[in-house]
């Protein structure tokens, strides 16, 4: 396994920003919004809004583990409702 880590920065709100382009697939990741965003970030789909996406208020983290279904992290995708907030990301590929 290989860890990686990453910010994706949201310059315009409503408007999704991929975590990552690698297609290695992760085995589980941590996604963090820094305590220094003014609003909520929003992880999800690559269709990722205020209202289908997994919010994150600022200094929130969230954890999620695949087990044995591993998927591509170029399937992850971040918005936030105020523009250059972010989310700091740790990923664990499977190699």
């Amino acid at each position: 396994m290989r860890p990686e880590f990453g910010t994706a920065q949201v310059l315009t709100p409503g408007t999704e920003v991929r975590i990552t382009t690698s297609v290695v697939k992760v085995k589980s990741g941590v996604f963090k919004a820094r305590h220094s965003n003014v609003g909520a970030v929003y992880l999800g789909l690559s269709t990722v809004t205020s209202t289908n996406g997994q919010t994150l208020l600022p200094g929130d983290a969230f954890r999620v583990s695949f087990g044995d279904m591993t998927e591509k992290p170029d399937a992850l995708w971040v918005d936030a409702a105020t523009a250059d907030d972010r989310l700091d990301w740790h990923l664990i590929f499977e190699e």
